[in-house]
């Protein structure tokens, strides 16, 4: 309907020099439905896409007057463009990896280095930063204690509990996070829960997921039925049930104390 219309171009590019509102926003929309089938292994409808803050922000203009909103709108169109960037670079992956190519590692990698670069910079987006940083620099409890359902209720395991400031960015950064697991899926070819960044990555999903679900009242079902994915993803990392077993807590609590 959009390429009819000529809203977007053949290669799915917005191509209207005086962007429609209502076009766009259906747009995003498309956007976000096609990630979230694209990571359930459906094909993808929408090609790689170019991320154009400055064509964003011309349409956005139109739907708000707060400059803040206007960057949750430019931070959330970016994290969908790139993960559909990197949904399509997973599937280039497994055909190069097929394909016996001798430099397919190489390539993969070399792909994929201006996505991180892209994804490391997010946390860094005006009105975004302040969250991101206010819990980045908590260390996990020094002791394991067993969960209480009032005290822990909003913490995941024995981890800190994730501080909300704004539930809508709160709510971007377990996207961003879970992203995190998806490039590394991508580019090793596999999960590997033993990986670092990895499993940091799949614990501070499930973190910023109890603390969403807490502050909602535990009532977060429809409002975060988009977090399916992130879930997902974690779960893949956990599904290595030696490092996630009370052993494997006491080594994780061991090593990070050695650190301290």
């Amino acid at each position: 309907m959009l390429k009819v219309t000529h809203h977007l171009s053949p290669a799915a590019e917005p191509s209207r020099h005086d962007p429609h509102p209502l076009a766009m926003f259906l747009f995003c929309m498309a956007v976000k439905a096609d990630n979230y089938l694209g990571a359930r292994n459906q094909p993808y409808a929408i090609p790689p896409l170019q991320y154009n803050e400055n064509y964003h922000r011309q349409w956005l203009k139109a739907t708000t007057t707060s400059e803040l909103h206007l960057q949750y709108c430019l931070a959330t169109i970016q994290l969908d463009v790139l993960y559909n960037n990197v949904g399509h670079l997973h599937r280039q992956a497994k055909e190069l990896r097929s394909s016996g190519i001798h430099a397919a590692e190489e390539e993969i990698k070399r792909r994929i280095t201006p996505m991180r670069i892209e994804h490391r910079a997010w946390v860094s987006r005006p009105y975004i930063a302040y969250h991101i940083k206010n819990n980045s620099d908590k260390k996990r409890d020094q002791f394991w204690t067993k969960p209480d359902c009032l005290t822990f209720r909003n913490r995941f395991l024995s981890y800190p509990e994730y501080i909300i400031f704004d539930p809508l960015v709160a709510y971007m950064h377990l996207n961003y996070t879970a992203l995190t697991v998806f490039m590394t899926i991508v580019e090793a070819g596999h999960v590997n829960p033993h990986d670092n960044e990895c499993y940091d990555a799949a614990v501070l999903t499930c973190r910023i997921f109890a603390a969403l679900d807490a502050a909602l009242g535990g009532k977060a079902g429809k409002l975060l039925n988009g977090c399916s994915t992130p879930l997902w993803f974690a779960g893949l990392v956990f599904a290595d049930n030696e490092r996630f077993s009370p052993e494997g807590e006491i080594r994780s609590i061991m090593s990070i104390l050695a650190d301290l």
